[in-house]
């Protein structure tokens, strides 16, 4: 399916991705494969949304398999199964799908969220809690890159490395106490790279 107008065109494909056994997966090459109109595309935003509630999708290593075995094994450590959890609990999540602006960092030790932007100790207090809930001193298969570097993916997994922000009249429509964070997950990091992409309808 493709909608063109005023020098803009869409293109939304629904795809299947084989089964796979429970853990991470590589999957860029299935998308780009199954989605040929990305080639088409000179700037623009691919969104990739996943039509379960017990699957999920993230950006991270794409080198080191390793990676994707800590992930899992963390996952499973975070949030253990336990059978009295209640299957009837559930938050509900609300896409906004009008004059969208995605940001993507360009890093898998660092990510982005919107969250409070008024106390600096909420940063100071986040940090404390993901050190706490991701400890260096987990016994990481991936390691070549330093003690920090296998937690940092983590934490980008966790948090995320983009988020979408609604544009009502020229500026970010935010509640008061929102801001846009760039979490650092690694101890001596270098420069990050952002890529802000805006879409929607222009001012008249």
């Amino acid at each position: 399916m493709s909608q063109s107008g005023e020098g803009s065109v869409w293109y939304q494909r629904e795809i299947a991705i084989s089964a796979k056994k429970r853990g991470c997966h590589l999957i860029t090459d299935d998308v780009l494969h199954q989605v040929p109109e990305i080639q088409k595309i000179k700037i623009g935003t691919a969104n990739v949304h996943i039509k379960h509630t017990s699957a999920s999708l993230c950006l991270n290593e794409n080198w080191d398999p390793d990676v994707r075995v800590d992930m899992e094994m963390m996952m499973n450590k975070l949030i253990p199964e336990y059978p009295l959890i209640d299957d009837c609990c559930r938050v509900d999540m609300e896409m906004m799908m009008n004059k969208l602006i995605p940001e993507v960092v360009k890093h898998t030790s660092a990510s982005l969220c919107l969250n409070e932007n008024w106390d600096p100790d909420v940063r100071v207090d986040m940090e404390m809690m993901m050190n706490k809930l991701i400890p260096e001193s987990t016994p990481f298969k991936h390691s070549c890159e330093g003690p920090d570097d296998m937690p940092a993916h983590v934490k980008a997994a966790f948090i995320g490395t983009g988020v979408t922000i609604p544009i009502s009249n020229g500026k970010f429509n935010l509640g008061t106490w929102q801001g846009l964070w760039l979490c650092e997950h690694r101890n001596s990091a270098g420069k990050r790279t952002l890529v802000v992409t805006v879409n929607g309808c222009p001012l008249r």
